[in-house]
């Protein structure tokens, strides 16, 4: 039976937002799209939400709707109904009033002195960070609920800190792998592939999905500590799904097929201040190149309707960023463009900006 469920999206909410429908699509889940704002993203459909936070990347929380209608039903439905579920008689709770209506509030306190529960109210910041530990309840677009599952920053930052190989300067975080895991449409028990997969960040977050997932990289070294680092999670999650590192230039490997491609190639050198246009342009065209002799070969080995999702550098100059030329990239390949977003911040020389291609 389907339910309605809020999602609180992340700082890149466009980005966040496509990644949920992707995850959705992946796994034939039927949707419908309720109403959406910039940050929110309101849909009816069937899942678990701790399931799926956990897959996600880009989202801050997700919520269920208790009852949906007027104002006047809503509030009934909270005189006359319990709404909190815990066990402990005394806790802190937040309302995220989006349609900012007093009486939804008064109303909630009002359920709370009948159940003799001591509570006391917060006003969270809409961070992972600030609304754990308390119960969210959450008024939008004529729905009232609670929030379900908050992403738990805690577990995901002991998870990186913990593993036997970091590369902070290098590596791509988990958060930005996830999405593109999510973006490739790969889903359980199927193939994804990694062409540069560094200490195997996008490797790692592959298998707590129940991925099976092939990572190249031409550096021994590289994929010396990515197998460390896939060991480690393998043991300390249990995972089982299958996966292979191959010390090979990914421009010549040969490959069984593979359902999609994921993976942050080489951005450049690391910049500490803006160079001119003409060394932007330089680093773009060495990147642009890169990625046609790569894909030239590993198009080959992904099934048809197959998705890449890949980061490209976003150079800042100063006379704005330089960008990648997906044109050029889609002719030589002859694949489909299917999105494109821009993961930057203010002052940040080396940016990104990461599309997902189609193999027609």
């Amino acid at each position: 039976m389907t339910s309605k469920y809020l999602f609180i999206l992340g700082r890149n909410p466009e980005l966040s937002r496509q990644e949920i429908l992707s995850y959705l699509k992946s796994r034939e889940i039927q949707k419908k799209i309720i109403s959406e704002q910039e940050n929110l993203l309101l849909i009816e459909a069937e899942i678990n939400p701790s399931e799926m936070i956990s897959s996600l990347g880009g989202t801050i929380a997700i919520g269920r709707v208790l009852v949906s209608g007027g104002d006047e039903e809503i509030l009934s439905y909270i005189e006359k109904n319990p709404i909190y579920y815990g066990e402990e008689n005394k806790f802190q709770y937040s309302i995220l009033n989006f349609a900012e209506n007093p009486e939804i509030e008064e109303a909630i306190k009002e359920n709370f002195r009948k159940e003799k529960l001591k509570s006391i109210r917060k006003n969270p910041e809409l961070t992972p960070e600030k609304l754990s530990g308390l119960v969210n309840y959450f008024f939008f677009s004529g729905n009232f609920g609670v929030i379900q599952s908050v992403y738990d920053t805690c577990e995901a930052e002991k998870k990186d800190m913990e593993k036997p190989i970091r590369r902070s300067e290098l590596a791509i975080s988990p958060r930005l792998a996830r999405i593109l895991i999510n973006l490739s449409q790969v889903k359980e028990n199927e193939t994804l592939l990694d062409p540069f997969c560094g200490i195997g960040v996008i490797m790692q977050e592959a298998l707590l999905s129940g991925i099976n997932v092939i990572g190249i990289d031409i550096n021994r070294k590289a994929c010396e500590n990515a197998k460390r680092n896939l060991l480690w999670i393998q043991n300390k999650y249990k995972t089982r799904a299958k996966w292979k590192i191959i010390n090979k230039d990914s421009a010549r490997v040969i490959l069984k097929n593979i359902d999609g491609i994921a993976c942050e190639p080489n951005l450049g050198i690391l910049l500490k201040s803006s160079p001119n246009q003409e060394k932007a342009r330089e680093m773009i065209k060495k990147f642009e190149n890169t990625i046609i002799f790569i894909l030239t070969n590993l198009r080959h080995y992904l099934k048809q309707g197959g998705k890449i999702a890949f980061t490209s550098p976003l150079i800042l100059t100063g006379n704005g960023r330089v960008s990648c030329n997906i044109n050029k990239i889609l002719d030589k390949l002859e694949l489909n463009l299917v999105s494109r977003f821009r993961e930057e911040r203010k002052g940040q020389v080396i940016g990104r900006e990461i599309f997902v291609l189609e193999k027609h």
